[in-house]
């Protein structure tokens, strides 16, 4: 359930096969349509370009691995050290410039850039996340109220205390290779977007990203959606209002 079934709608809803050789693992996440053997099935989505979004899935075979938190701090005062913690300690692509995660200065609106390593953070506009989720800053942020999005890796006893398993009975998409795929004209609130993304920026172009997430810049095909919703503490998910026509 990555995404929130009492804050979506979908004004049509299609039951469609997955292409031959891929597998669409996981709710909330965006779908494109291909042509095989002369007929339309889909795929999840990636960042290669040139694809046709045709809406969200809205049901799946659920394999939840990784999960979206967001944390507000206020930055150590000097003499530091200017580190914080982040609850769970799996970031998603370990460490570095590389870590699926967000900073935002809470007073400001203005985002951090990631750093590889943490003697790299040698200003105000920049942060860095370790392997084990210990976010280091400048000197010069000392005292700031931050706001971190970041994706991480749950075990699975973590992921079905969340999500629950999946009920033996609920099992036809794995079955048929088939998925609900929902479109037409409605809303979604998805945790199936890249945290490492600053999602307070004025109306993020959004666009196709890797293993089906919603994401902006980079050559992915431009997705029919605008942001309605970014992510918080209280609600980690990222809404979008969607118009999904052939």
């Amino acid at each position: 359930m990555p995404y929130g079934l009492t804050k979506s709608h979908f004004s049509l809803i299609l039951q469609k096969d997955v292409t031959t050789g891929n597998v669409v693992d996981r709710e909330g996440v965006a779908l494109v349509a291909v042509v095989e053997d002369g007929v339309e099935k889909v795929q999840k989505c990636s960042a290669a370009g040139s694809e046709f979004p045709i809406g969200f899935a809205i049901s799946d075979n659920e394999s939840i691995a990784t999960d979206i938190e967001v944390e507000e701090f206020t930055i150590p005062a000097a003499p530091g050290p200017y580190t914080v913690q982040l609850a769970h300690t799996t970031p998603v692509n370990g460490g570095g410039a590389t870590v699926e995660a967000a900073c935002i200065v809470i007073a400001t609106g203005v985002a951090k850039v990631r750093q590889a390593n943490p003697g790299a953070v040698d200003a105000d506009a920049k942060f860095y996340v370790s392997a084990t989720g210990l976010c280091t800053f400048n000197s010069a942020s000392a005292g700031q109220i931050v706001r971190v999005t970041y994706r991480w890796s749950m075990t699975v006893a973590e992921s079905r205390l969340k999500y629950h398993q999946r009920n033996s009975a609920n099992e036809a998409g794995a079955e048929f290779n088939s998925v609900a795929v929902g479109c037409g004209v409605g809303e979604i609130e998805t945790y199936e977007f890249d945290a490492g993304i600053d999602w307070n920026q004025a109306s993020p172009a959004c666009v196709c990203g890797a293993d089906g997430k919603v994401t902006v810049g980079g050559g992915g095909t431009a997705l029919p959606v605008r942001v309605i919703k970014v992510p918080s503490v209280n609600s980690p998910t990222l809404g979008l209002a969607f118009n999904f026509t052939a």
